[in-house]
């Protein structure tokens, strides 16, 4: 019966963190903090690993304008810049967390399942 309730309260573990989502977001917070803020990590710049060219300023109107915004965002309004920030690594970060707990969740039971065993 023990092994009936682990497996249950595993089962259980998505829907649990679904009913209370701000768990995820907070979360996603906390390890961009950790990793960005206080260790410097940073993404690695795609335009010069592929080899691409200095990339021509002012072509496209609607990141110009976005960039014009952020900016005078950032100068005038720092706070909410940060949280306009922290909204779009959050939004980033939920689909890893989220793909992350579901493979963990299921590759497990799979492999169970090729290896001939039917529990965990």
């Amino acid at each position: 019966v023990l092994p009936v309730s682990i497996l249950n309260s595993i089962l259980a573990l998505p829907r649990a963190l679904m009913s209370n989502p701000p768990i995820l977001f907070i979360l996603t917070i906390v390890i961009r903090f950790l990793g960005r803020d206080l260790l410097g990590a940073k993404l690695p710049d795609l335009n010069a690993a592929a080899g691409g060219g200095v990339q021509e300023d002012g072509k496209d109107l609607f990141s110009s304008v976005k960039n014009m915004l952020m900016s005078f965002l950032s100068s005038s309004f720092p706070n909410a810049a940060k949280c306009i920030e922290v909204m779009a690594d959050a939004r980033e970060d939920m689909f890893v967390i989220l793909f992350g707990l579901f493979v963990g969740l299921v590759l497990p039971i799979h492999l169970g399942k090729e290896a001939g065993k039917d529990e965990l």
